[in-house]
Formats: structure tokens, C-alpha cells, sequence
């Protein structure tokens, strides 16, 4: 997974809220500045340049036209859904799922970014954020195995943020191996699971078809362009005796699945096939399951599925 750039700032969520609000409106006269900033919250300079960097950072000031008119629950639920995607934020949260206190999964959070805050304060702030986003962290450090808990992730509120863990604690450290939108396709998958089976399912079929993708970059597999859909590319992968019939099988088996809410009537019937919920979770825990045994095949020659 790639690092990006974070920070964290001694400042509330309802501030950051209510600046970003202001964004258009200000940027339009050239006057998106902490002086004026400042004026409009009625806050110290100091604070002002702080609040600008932190909605910048959590891309809030796109959200203006959105923020601007909605009531106090429904800013929340914007700011949520920034805050889900913060760098600093979801590893916070991967930490505590593990069963970390707020200070030592802030520890760990301020070192991999390189943030020279005291662990205690840090996580201050981002147990501050996450109660005004409505976010219990304590819920998150109680859960045991992701195995056990995924019709749980997928139902709860603050879904897409336990579909991340989810992700991270099934695929460990060969997470790296998977490009970002690769990343953000299984998280998509997960979310709409339960409310758009047909849809989830198709984008599983897409997701083990991008991970494959990026799994055979790096290992200068040839022919790429000419392969179309997860089969394919693993037959691309198998070819260069990089995975197993075993692993070609399951995939071939997967992209079947993926098949039937992808494409229109079947050939056989001349009718469609309706995609069900239970589906749509199975295919998509196995579908990084079998990502994480294809990588482990490659990286390590292990045969674990």
C-alpha cells in the first residue's frame, strides 16, 4: 500500500466543517487565506492555518456545495466519509482493530507517517474526530478474526472503514503488492454487498481481475494486452509457471461467478440469473483469498489457500 502524505492537527472537526463550508466563496476572491479565515471563525491565525492544511488534507473543501445547507447529521456523515479515507485515519483504525489502546495504535500511526506529536495527544485528536463521525473505535478493537466478522463489516455504518481493515488484516503485509484503485475496487465490492448483490459481484470479478494485473507486472509477464478477464490473465500467469492449476482452477471457477451477473440471459436458459446476497459475500471473500494465495505462491512458494 502506498504512503501518502498526512498530517494532524490539535484542531475539532466542527471547526474543519464549518471552514470548509466558506471554501468557495472565499477561494473565489482569492481570499482562501488564514487572515480571513481567521475573521470568518473568529479563531487565532494560528488556528486558521491550521484548519486550512486540515480541510486540504481531507479533501473537505471539495465537499462545499455539499456541506453548505445540510443539517448538523448529515455534515457529519460527510466528514465521516473524508476521514475513512485519511491515511493517518485508516491506520489508526487498523491498529486499534488489532486490539491496540488509542495511544499505542496512535504510536504506531504518528511513526510510519513520521509525525512528531506525542502518541497520547495524537490519539486525542483522532478519537475526537472519530466520535464527531460517529466512529466507536472501542467497537472495532473488540473484534476478534476477520473471518468471523464479515456480514458484520458489511452492514455496519461506518462499513467502508471496517472494509478496509477487513481487507488489510486477510491480505498482511502482501497488500503492497496491489495497486490503490485495486484497493478501492474490493472495498466497493464489499460495501454494496448486501444492497446491490449483482453489482458487488461484478465488480469482485473486476478486482481479481485488476489484482491479477498488478501481480503480473511485476513479474514481467508478457502478452498482458491481449488477455480479457480474470481467466484469462491467470492462464496468462500460469503460463509463465508463475501459479498452479489449483489457483487457475479457482480463478477460472471465480470468473464463471462473475459471469452470471456480468452478462445478459444464458445461453442455455435465455434467462437471467438472479445474483443473491449469499453469493455476493462468498465470491467476494474468496476472491481475496485467492489473491492472498496467489501472491504467497509467488512471493514466499507457499502452498496456502
Amino acid at each position: 500500500m502506498k504512503k501518502k502524505e498526512t498530517i494532524i492537527y490539535d484542531v475539532s472537526a466542527e471547526t474543519i466543517i464549518s471552514a470548509a463550508e466558506l471554501y468557495d466563496k472565499l477561494a473565489a476572491t482569492g481570499s482562501w487565506n488564514k487572515n480571513t479565515v481567521a475573521k470568518a471563525l473568529g479563531i487565532s491565525i494560528t488556528q486558521a492555518s491550521k484548519i486550512i492544511r486540515m480541510v486540504e488534507a481531507l479533501h473537505l473543501h471539495e465537499e462545499y456545495a455539499t456541506i453548505r445547507g445540510v443539517n448538523a447529521d448529515q455534515k457529519r456523515i460527510i466528514f465521516r466519509k473524508k476521514l475513512q479515507k485519511y491515511p493517518l485515519f485508516e491506520e489508526y483504525v487498523y491498529h486499534r482493530s488489532n486490539g491496540d489502546s488509542p495511544e499505542d495504535a496512535a504510536r504506531k500511526a504518528v511513526a510510519i507517517y513520521q509525525i512528531t506529536m506525542k502518541p497520547e495527544k495524537a490519539a486525542k485528536i483522532l478519537e475526537r474526530w472519530a466520535k464527531y463521525a460517529q466512529i466507536d473505535t472501542n467497537k472495532l478493537s473488540q473484534e476478534k478474526a476477520p473471518n468471523e466478522k464479515l456480514l458484520t463489516l458489511i452492514n455496519a455504518l461506518d462499513d467502508e472503514l471496517r472494509a478496509k481493515v477487513w481487507v488489510r488484516k486477510i491480505l498482511g503485509e502482501d497488500i503492497h503488492m496491489l495497486e490503490d484503485d485495486t484497493l478501492t475496487s474490493i472495498v466497493t465490492a464489499i460495501v454494496m454487498a448486501n444492497s446491490d448483490p449483482k453489482r458487488s459481484i461484478e465488480k469482485m470479478r473486476e478486482y481479481l481481475e485488476d489484482a491479477l494485473r498488478d501481480i503480473a507486472k511485476t513479474l514481467d509477464v508478457k502478452d498482458l494486452d491481449k488477455a480479457n478477464g480474470p481467466a484469462a490473465v491467470a492462464q496468462k500467469l500460469r503460463g509463465a509457471g508463475k501459479i498452479l492449476k489449483k489457483h487457475l482452477a479457482v480463478i477460472e471457477g471465480l470468473s464463471q461467478i462473475g459471469a452470471m451477473a456480468h452478462h445478459g440471459k444464458d445461453k442455455e436458459t435465455n434467462e437471467k440469473w438472479v445474483n443473491s446476497q449469499d453469493a455476493a459475500v462468498a465470491s467476494l471473500y474468496l476472491a481475496v483469498v485467492c489473491i492472498r494465495s496467489v501472491i504467497k505462491y509467488i512471493t514466499d512458494n507457499k502452498q496456502y489457500f
